[in-house]
This record gives structure tokens, sequence and C-alpha cells, in this order.
């Protein structure tokens, strides 16, 4: 065999080991993401003018504005996460004390996907980190540091992204 072609198995054996082998993402762009329950994509009312960029990412040129008191189409988001670290210290369900849990997107009523032996999962860890209580199963070493990125269009037809959804109403189907 030539040395590319042992460099190139090598290379493969190294990609599907990461991928699929326990190493948890650094970084993970959940696409379609809506997180919390009741979340929805449909037409949300502009509470504040929020400049709309060309893609969802820092840096990225400025498309135009959704204007105040306007109403723009939520199309669809994304929720960029740097995982949290959650140690498990007392075994319940699936998971046994020293566990560690990769916590990535918040779903909602205290579920996480999270990476745990090799692949992403959704699970209740419903654990407040703001308030840590001695009962927890669990606790947050490092705390997840997510963005949501969501991609509307205005009446007008421009179309952009946006990391505050909090300048919006008429996001939650259940209220």
């Amino acid at each position: 065999m030539s040395r590319i072609g042992s460099c190139l198995i090598a290379l493969l054996l190294f990609v599907v080991s990461v991928v699929y082998g326990g190493e948890h993402p650094e970084f993970y762009i959940d696409k379609g993401a809506c997180p919390f329950e009741c979340c929805t994509y449909r037409e949300w009312r502009v509470e504040k003018a929020t400049m709309l960029y060309a893609e969802p990412k820092s840096g990225s040129p400025s498309v135009g504005v959704a204007g105040k008191d306007s109403f723009v189409k939520a199309e669809t988001g994304e929720v960029h996460t740097k995982p949290g670290k959650f140690i498990v210290k007392r075994g319940v369900t699936s998971f046994r004390k020293g566990d560690i849990l990769w916590v990535y997107t918040y779903l909602g009523e205290g579920y996480f996907k999270i990476w745990y032996q090799g692949k992403l999962i959704e699970e209740e860890i419903g654990i407040d980190y703001r308030n840590p209580s001695a009962r927890d199963w669990g606790y947050f070493e490092v705390i997840p540091d997510s963005t949501w990125w969501v991609k509307v269009r205005t009446s007008n037809g421009i179309e952009g992204w946006t990391n505050h959804p909090e300048n919006f109403s008429n996001k939650d189907a259940c209220g």
C-alpha cells in the first residue's frame, strides 16, 4: 500500500473515531432548533428595532432592519453552543455517579440535547444551574454558552438573521 493510501486510511479512522467514538463536539450548531417548550416559528411582532444579518454569525454584513411594531415571518433558527459540562454525583435513570454529560441545546421543561456515550440524545436534567440544591443528582461544572440565531423575512422581503430573539413577541405557541 502506498504511503498516501496509508495516510488516507489513518485519517479516515481518526474522523470515524471522533464522529462516532465518544469525543463530544467543542461547538455545536443545532439547525432548526427552537429552544424552549412551545417555541414556534411563525409571524412574530417586532417589539424593538432589530438589525438583520446575511448569515448567522458575528461579523456578518447587515442586510437591513426589522422595524419596531412591524411583523416578520420567523422562518427557522439555529442554536450555536459551546457545551456545558455536567457531572453526575448520584446515579439516576441511565446515568451513573461520575458520568460526564456534555450539555448543548435547551429544549424546554428541563430537557436538553446532551452528548453521552458517543452520541447526542435528548434527556431531562431538570437542574437550575442558577439555583443549585444539595438534592440535585448532579451539577454544572461549566455552564453551556448558547446563542439562538433566528432567520426572519420582513414584510418588504428582506431576509436576514438576528441573535436577538428577545426583540420579538409571539414566539410561544402556549401563551
